[in-house]
């Protein structure tokens, strides 16, 4: 069992796995597995990931074949195979602070809580830029 096992599922990804899973693999946080659940991708994405998984044990890939239900369908099966005491859940085409899972690990710890959540901030590829900094939960009670 580790601490965290992170979930991304990935299809046709090619584009921007390798900025993903370098980012993930830089994490100061070691005590984690990265589950990648290739959901039938027509691209190379699933052979990319088989270089990185060659080069570190954390790297786990599992190969489904796409049945149209998108990412949910890939997340359920990274879930299933998981052994972390957290999950955390990542899209194909994002990448990380090096600190993003120990800030988000210690403050789980620290507060005892079941869940966690940050910001994200959008990167525009034209740009090359931060374009805003958002966060897709509302964390406003309503009366």
């Amino acid at each position: 069992m580790v601490a965290v096992s992170v979930v991304v599922p990935v299809y046709n990804s090619e584009k921007y796995i390798r900025q993903c899973v370098e980012s993930l693999l830089a994490q100061d946080f070691k005590d984690v597995e990265f589950i990648f659940v290739d959901d039938g991708s027509a691209d190379s994405s699933y052979s990319i990931l088989e270089e990185y998984r060659d080069k570190d044990s954390r790297v786990v890939i599992y190969q489904k074949k796409n049945e149209g239900k998108g990412a949910a369908s890939a997340r359920n099966l990274g879930l299933d195979k998981a052994t972390g005491e957290y999950i955390q859940f990542v899209d194909s085409d994002d990448f990380f602070e090096a600190d993003m899972i120990s800030l988000l690990y210690g403050k789980a710890i620290e507060t005892d809580a079941d869940i966690v959540i940050c910001g994200a901030d959008r990167y525009d590829d034209k740009e090359q830029k931060i374009t805003r900094k958002y966060s897709s939960i509302n964390l406003s009670l309503a009366p």
